[in-house]
């Protein structure tokens, strides 16, 4: 089941000047995730390498970030801490369940 018409009109443009992270290591599933928000009118950035996302992340903060949960089948712990440390709201995007995710 799609998004209904009437709701993607609305949703267009409420993520203008917004700045995300994409940072998955599976190519297609970055390309799905960073075309619906760019489809909001955001700014998206995507890797899959762990430390090129805590660069990006140190270097130029985003407003919000899209995380796996294992880049690889490593964890993402540092990634997490950047962001935590930065104040960078950020999401798990992962089939894993929640004891496969840092504990932190």
């Amino acid at each position: 089941m799609g998004v209904l018409p009437a709701c993607e009109a609305n949703a267009r443009g409420q993520l203008s000047g917004k700045r995300f992270l994409v940072v998955e290591d599976n190519f297609l599933l970055a390309l799905n995730m960073a075309a619906g928000l760019e489809d909001g009118g955001a700014e998206v950035t995507w890797t899959g390498v762990a430390e090129e996302a805590v660069h990006t992340i140190e270097a130029r903060p985003p407003d919000a970030v899209l995380l796996n949960g294992t880049l690889h089948g490593k964890p993402v712990d540092e990634i997490a801490a950047a962001l935590t440390r930065l104040r960078v709201p950020f999401l798990f995007a992962t089939g894993y369940a929640r004891e496969n995710l840092p504990q932190a």
